[in-house]
């Protein structure tokens, strides 16, 4: 079985062939109605955040399953997956918008509002680079334009700093798993890739490789990553990671102690949702990162990412 999650991914990495409209409408006139919306259901995590993120939370009247931040979307109805929403769910909400991002299955359901007359807003937001122009977008969607560009300029701020503050540093070679049965890992093109790359680390996957690829265990012990950060991509409630979970990854990873980064201690289990979602918390993600890579105490470590060591296996 597929695990949400992953999905999830997939549908980023092929957003780019999908050929779902920017902007809908009834009837498919372009952009639909116009006007501050109050209503508004977000069919993607990464969507949700930006919302909140430049004022429009209160607006906001549904989402899916798997939107789990800011904390007070949780007690949101719920109008499915991300890849599979119910229109009734969505429909039963009375949305004056409606905020989704392209993927290969979400014509059918981006019509069947249409025919209903709902206003539907496509975003697209894959890699770093997609997250300013969807934040511009949503703001303009929800007359917000102004939180938009001061959020979308504090952040490209706060890019800069963080390159600055890694330029010298040893550049350390890294893995960043997305899970482990099977093994798969972020590779160029990707979202965490980019903040991998920004943090001043050096993916082993090579390239070419796709945004999401699987690599074999002995792919890993050849490459012989010195850093190793491993996600928890499919935890049953959002991407949080217990003791247990983070416990049982550092175990597996563990057993295979000719990988340099097993060998020194430097396997990290960390939350994935900073990490794996294009969205505003974009320069936490690169601080987490930043940390893991360059040196920090476990404590300060979990407090950004709520993350656990493997200890050094001599």
């Amino acid at each position: 079985m597929i695990r949400p999650l992953l999905a999830f991914l997939s549908c980023i990495a092929a957003a780019a062939a999908s050929s779902a409209p920017a902007t809908t409408g009834p009837a498919g006139a372009p952009g639909g109605p116009t006007g501050k919306p109050r209503r508004i259901v977000s069919l993607a995590p990464n969507l949700t955040e930006m919302l909140f993120a430049i004022g429009a939370g209160g607006e906001v009247a549904g989402v899916t399953d798997f939107c789990d931040y800011p904390p007070e979307v949780r007690h949101l109805p719920k109008v499915g997956g991300f890849i599979n929403p119910n229109p009734e769910a969505v429909l039963a909400l009375a949305p004056d918008l409606v905020v989704a991002t392209p993927n290969v299955g979400n014509r059918p359901f981006v019509e069947q509002l249409m025919r209903a007359g709902t206003r539907v807003e496509i975003v697209q937001a894959r890699n770093l680079d997609e997250i300013f122009p969807a934040l511009e977008a949503l703001g303009r969607a929800t007359s917000r334009e102004s939180q938009a560009s001061v959020l979308v300029r504090r952040l490209k701020d706060g890019l800069l700093s963080a390159k600055e503050r890694v330029k010298g540093l040893p550049r350390p070679r890294t893995l960043l798993c997305i899970q482990v049965e099977p093994l798969v890992v972020a590779g160029p093109g990707s979202y965490p890739h980019d903040l991998l790359t920004i943090a001043g680390g050096i993916s082993i996957v090579p390239d070419g490789s796709g945004a999401y690829p699987k690599l074999s265990l002995e792919e890993v012990v050849r490459a012989a990553p010195d850093v190793l950060i491993q996600t928890r991509m499919d935890a049953p409630q959002g991407l949080e990671v217990s003791s247990e979970a983070s416990d049982s990854l550092l175990q597996w990873w563990g057993r295979w102690r000719s990988i340099p980064a097993v060998k020194a201690g430097r396997v990290h289990a960390v939350a994935g949702d900073t990490l794996l979602r294009p969205g505003p918390r974009l320069l936490e993600g690169i601080e987490l990162l930043i940390r893991l890579l360059h040196g920090s105490t476990v404590a300060s470590v979990q407090h950004a990412g709520q993350g656990r060591r493997l200890e050094g296996c001599r």
